[in-house]
């Protein structure tokens, strides 16, 4: 395996981790936003 691939891969799994914890994170904020819309009204 030489470098060009080593950082493709590298870049790849960087890739997949922050749109993945990023999805996480938006998905928890919106139920978070409507169980308090829930209690407010």
């Amino acid at each position: 395996m030489d470098w060009m691939e080593l950082i493709n891969e590298i870049g790849n799994i960087v890739f997949a981790v922050s749109v993945g914890s990023l999805a996480g994170f938006v998905i928890a904020w919106l139920l978070f936003v409507k169980d308090w819309r829930r209690k407010n009204w």
